[in-house]
């Protein structure tokens, strides 16, 4: 059995704010292209039949999930 964990945001311009300040930080950069195609499978991906969900909302900015 495989396990994937997947984070919703609430639009796709939220996911490429959260890459440019991941990128400000030293980390790696993912084109907008790819970001915007993602979140629409990500769409796809809430609405499919699944086994398992878990929803956590994350209403601060330091939050981390371990």
């Amino acid at each position: 059995m495989e396990n994937k964990l997947f984070f919703w945001l609430n639009s796709p311009e939220l996911a490429k704010l959260r890459v440019s300040e991941r990128v400000a930080n030293g980390g790696h950069n993912i084109p907008q292209d790819v970001i915007s195609r993602r979140y629409v499978a990500g769409i796809i991906l809430k609405n499919a039949e699944l086994c398992q969900i878990k929803k956590y909302r994350n209403l601060t900015r330091n939050c981390v999930v371990a």
